[in-house]
């Protein structure tokens, strides 16, 4: 597989991956499958994916690890820095905007729990639980 069909094979399992993510909009899908379309020439439920578009199936694996690791609230920022630092020079790209992605949904994430916080009719045990999620995921002082 040349350079250029490894890199088509990975657009395309891209926009499969938004196809199966419920968190995507129905107008991102349609887009994505009309790029799976013109790029397969076929519709995106007959285009089979070559798994690692070549790539040695431990490799695949160890790089979904490295994904999991950067939503997993558990996991240091450092971890995750490196988990990202690695995924980037395995996929041959920076994925900086794949980070501030990460960094956003975090940061709504944390502001979510607050307002369970602000909530004068939420439940005492609610509460508790919004403050411990907050420990976890960093916020101290809730």
């Amino acid at each position: 597989m040349s350079s250029d069909d490894s890199h088509t094979a990975n657009i395309i399992r891209g926009h499969k991956a938004a196809l199966a993510n419920p968190h995507v909009s129905d107008e991102a899908k349609a887009h994505s499958e009309q790029i799976i379309e013109s790029l397969s020439g076929s519709s995106p439920k007959a285009t089979k994916s070559s798994g690692g578009g070549g790539m040695d199936p431990h490799m695949v694996r160890v790089i979904a690890g490295h994904k999991a690791t950067l939503t997993n609230p558990k996991t240091s920022e450092e971890s995750k820095a490196h988990s990202r630092k690695f995924i980037a020079e395995m996929e041959g790209s920076t994925n900086e905007d794949e980070s501030r992605q990460a960094e956003i949904h975090h940061n709504r994430v944390v502001g979510g729990f607050k307002a369970v916080l602000a909530r004068e009719d939420t439940s005492d045990s609610a509460k508790e639980h919004a403050r411990e999620m907050l420990k976890e995921l960093g916020e101290e002082g809730y």
